[in-house]
């Protein structure tokens, strides 16, 4: 009987779900955990700021050394979307965010334990898309989009005030986000979406001087960058991930703006929108995104000049809105939404013992499973007569560990190939 015994508890052990590596917990429930965005505090906590839908509120979760410490920002109307943070010196975050009625920018900080908000520019619809850093001084700097004119704008804070410039006003600037990246003083960059032919592209400068230059403009009429993500490591080097929303996958971008060496981090299905990037101590890129085909959160970190992939969570509408930080000691947290059950969730720890996720094949090195040259002949996620995941005559129907799904598979013309979101 002991033996017996032992042997289903030697199965269980092996059967332990894809995301073994990862805890995961409920943060918060009733319709909320939208828009997620995640910072370090100085002590290396993760701070969250998001959305409660169901009281139109911004909301933010801090760790504290046992659990999660939940405030409601604003709730002065209907408040939180669009939401970007950071946490200062002091320990205290800052907030930029969006009016979702009157579409003004507004911002929030806590200074001696007591919360501030205030509009800091009216006359909406503005505010979509928010990034914000602070400078070297802790101050913030924050670009987002007049989606009125469909335009980029910056906003710099000083001592005493704070102005705002219109960085690109030439080009149709739309898309799901702004993100930005502050260098020095007088130097930050800013990756957007130039929704007219559908670029993704870069703004260099400060105040009111900037260039902008082209990142990457697909192929035959592609429609890249309309999710996005930028980071800069300690060297200045330029890290920058997004989505190509015609082919349905994750694309990466790295260099400076006149030479950024681009690659496909992820096309094995309708997968990268949303998604976030951040870099670790190290100064190698991390990246969260969803997977529609799949209905799954996923996770990636590059090492050396390979890619790691792995699935986290998975479920209709689970990981949507995602967002994560590395602290110092390589843990990892991300903040996502579940969309079915409208809770804010958080999976944290590395992928130290788990198995990576592959096409159909474990990443099978005789394969390009990424599918970064999408040739006919390979396992790269584009020919019906391969393994790939877009026929529904090959092999992929099976559905690898973790998909919740049937026997469609990702990219087949009869699938929606929409990211649910």
């Amino acid at each position: 009987m002991k033996k017996l015994l032992w042997a289903w508890i030697a199965v269980l052990l092996l059967a332990v779900p894809a995301w073994a590596g990862f805890d995961l917990e409920v943060v918060d429930t009733g319709d909320t955990g939208v828009m997620t965005e995640t910072a370090l505090d100085p002590d290396g906590r993760p701070a969250i700021c998001y959305y409660d839908q169901s009281l139109g509120a911004l909301k933010v979760a801090e760790w504290r050394p046992a659990d999660w410490e939940i405030t409601v920002v604003d709730q002065s109307g209907d408040m939180g979307q669009y939401c970007s943070i950071y946490v200062d010196s002091g320990g205290d975050p800052h907030i930029a965010y969006q009016d979702n009625v009157e579409w003004d920018l507004r911002y929030a900080y806590r200074d001696g334990g007591v919360w501030d908000t205030a509009t800091l520019e009216a006359y909406g619809p503005i505010g979509l898309g928010i990034s914000m850093m602070p400078d070297a001084n802790g101050l913030p700097r924050i670009s987002y989009l007049d989606n009125g004119g469909e335009d980029l704008v910056y906003m710099w804070f000083t001592v005493s005030d704070y102005d705002y410039s219109y960085v690109d006003t030439d080009r149709k600037v739309g898309g799901h986000a702004t993100s930005l990246a502050v260098l020095s003083s007088s130097l930050s960059y800013i990756a957007y979406f130039d929704d007219g032919p559908g670029d993704l592209r870069l703004a260099k400068g400060h105040g009111d001087n900037w260039q902008t230059y082209l990142v990457d403009a697909g192929e035959a009429e592609e429609e890249v960058g309309l999710d996005l993500a930028l980071a800069a490591d300690v060297e200045g080097v330029l890290h920058l991930a997004y989505y190509d929303s015609t082919n349905g996958r994750l694309k990466y971008a790295t260099g400076d703006e006149n030479d950024m060496a681009i690659e496909v981090v992820d096309a094995s299905g309708w997968c990268g929108y949303p998604l976030d990037l951040t870099l670790d101590i190290a100064g190698r890129p991390h990246v969260c995104y969803y997977d529609d085909g799949g209905k799954m959160l996923r996770y990636a970190y590059r090492a050396g000049n390979d890619w790691h992939r792995f699935q986290i969570d998975s479920g209709d509408q689970v990981g949507l809105d995602c967002s994560l930080v590395v602290d110092d000691d390589g843990v990892v947290t991300i903040a996502y939404r579940d969309g079915a059950a409208g809770t804010l969730k958080v999976a944290r720890g590395d992928s130290s013992g788990m198995p990576e996720f592959g096409d159909d094949d474990d990443d099978d090195t005789a394969d390009d499973d990424t599918g970064g040259d999408d040739d006919s002949a390979d396992d790269d996620n584009d020919d019906s007569a391969d393994d790939d995941n877009d026929d529904s005559g090959d092999d992929d129907d099976s559905s690898p560990p973790g998909f919740s799904g049937g026997s469609d598979d990702n990219e087949d013309p009869a699938d929606s190939g929409s990211c649910g979101c």
